[in-house]
């Protein structure tokens, strides 16, 4: 072994069948399958200038020269580096355990690989919850903060949940009323997702698809039984009603509605004709009522 320099070689070919030969290797790299072959057979030299991390069948390694990450290694696999290639650390990963980066690690970790497939970095907003999947499977739900997970061997995902109240529209739902007049209603309705973790066990990403079918269904059952001027008159009673009914239905599916309104009620052309009309009409009677008694006022 020698080190980083320049160095001279006497050339003995013409007096030796021995021939001398150099092979220059990386300090910050690991050694090749060839040349982790040629080094071992000398178990002195080996000892002296070379350190062998390996893995077992159920972890993996990250391995950090200087507080660096250089390398991760998969389950059973080795590694020779040089010695002076620095100060080494190895962090271990049981593959059933968490594959979260300690947070001593942390900014020296992201710093040197803030694009490495190998690692996902994850930024949980005030007011959001994070849930996090390991090979879709959900395994933990995160608070507000930073996090740095290992993304090698497994596949890790998550999805952001807010913990304020989110807005789920319904848009021209079509409904009949109970004397048969065809109407559409636009509402809101406002949400709040009570624990996540078991809305997503229950639903997964369909959470939003279940509140709106809640949501349809108690809306129509709500019309159906009514006239047309009673749902005109009893808007907001409606919504009110609404707002309970949906909200004991999906109570026991940890979701809290806080509150649901009716938006517009669109009443079909004709429909809207003859009220027109009904309107124009009481306003030419009001207007005839106010001419007579000023007439005979004035008589």
């Amino acid at each position: 072994m020698i080190s980083a320099g320049k160095h001279e070689f006497e050339d003995t070919r013409w007096f030796s069948k021995r021939e001398v030969q150099v092979e220059v290797v990386s300090i910050s790299e690991p050694l090749s399958t060839s040349q982790a072959s040629t080094v071992r057979r000398n178990e002195p030299l080996f000892a002296r200038y070379f350190t062998e991390i390996a893995s077992n069948s159920h972890e993996f390694k990250v391995v950090l020269v200087d507080g660096i990450m250089v390398r991760v290694l998969p389950p059973n696999y080795k590694l020779i580096f040089l010695q002076d290639a620095g100060v080494f650390e190895v962090l271990k990963y049981d593959l059933d355990e968490s594959l979260e980066i300690a947070d001593q690690y942390k900014n020296s970790i992201y710093k040197s690989f803030t694009s490495n497939p190998n690692l996902l970095n994850i930024d949980v907003p005030l007011s959001y919850k994070c849930l996090l999947f390991v090979d879709q499977k959900l395994v933990q739900e995160l608070g507000c903060g930073n996090y740095l997970y290992l993304n090698c061997f497994t596949n890790i995902t998550y999805s952001l949940i807010s913990t304020i109240n989110q807005i789920l529209e319904i848009q021209n739902q079509e409904l009949l009323t109970d004397d048969k007049v065809t109407i559409r209603i636009n509402l809101t309705a406002d949400y709040l997702l009570v624990n996540p973790t078991k809305v997503y066990e229950y639903y997964g990403e369909g959470y939003r698809a279940f509140i709106y079918k809640e949501l349809q269904l108690r809306l129509r059952n709500a019309i159906s039984d009514k006239t047309l001027n009673q749902v005109l008159e009893q808007k907001q009673l409606i919504s009110e009603s609404l707002k309970v009914a949906v909200d004991d239905s999906v109570e026991n599916h940890h979701i809290h509605i806080s509150n649901i309104a009716i938006k517009d009620i669109i009443l079909p052309g004709e429909i809207r004709t003859i009220m027109n009309q009904v309107v124009e009409a009481e306003k030419k009677a009001a207007a005839n009522v106010i001419k007579r008694r000023e007439e005979t006022a004035a008589t």
